[in-house]
Order: structure tokens, then C-alpha cells, then sequence
């Protein structure tokens, strides 16, 4: 499985036993799926099983704007202004 950091730092996540540390918006492949449900507080899965490639706004498109705020907030520890639009809320999250 190919996971990507969506944290705001470094992060590290074990991939053959061995921990790798992973910057914001890298990616990283081979993560067993029992360890990807384990950090899936700072990492988001890249593609699919076919090996096909999803955007990260087709993941998010099916999100409410108030489910992006939550997130952006997880996230970065701040909470976008409710007037902010759906576009700039998925940016936010790319």
C-alpha cells in the first residue's frame, strides 16, 4: 500500500519491519495495511488496487465543507473560516 504524509511534519511509519520517516507530502510504498490503519491519523492512501491513480480532490470530493474544517484542523491545529470556499478547503488539504 502507498500511503502520503498528510501532516503538517514528519512522520514515521514501518514499512518491512524497519521505521521510515516520511516528510509532509511524500510518499511512501510497501506500508503493510494493518500499519497504514494505524497511522491513518497523518497519512492518506495514494491510488488504488488496480494501481490506478486518484487526486487527493477525488478523495475529498465526497467530504462535507464543514468535514474539510475538521480536517484542516486535525491537521494544522487552526480552523478555516467558515465563509472559506469548498475550493480553497480542498487546496488546503492537497
Amino acid at each position: 500500500m502507498k500511503l502520503k504524509n498528510t501532516s503538517p511534519g514528519p512522520r514515521g511509519v514501518y514499512v518491512g519491519g524497519s521505521l521510515v520517516m516520511v516528510s509532509p507530502g511524500d510518499t511512501v510504498d510497501d506500508v503493510d495495511a494493518r500499519e497504514a490503519g494505524d497511522v491513518a491519523e497523518w497519512f492518506a492512501p495514494v491510488g488504488d488496487d488496480n494501481g490506478g491513480q486518484q487526486s487527493a480532490s477525488d478523495d475529498l470530493s465526497t467530504l462535507s465543507d464543514d468535514e474539510l474544517r475538521d480536517l484542516i484542523e486535525q491537521r494544522t491545529g487552526k480552523r478555516p473560516h467558515h465563509r472559506t470556499g469548498r475550493a480553497k478547503l480542498i487546496e488546503a488539504l492537497a
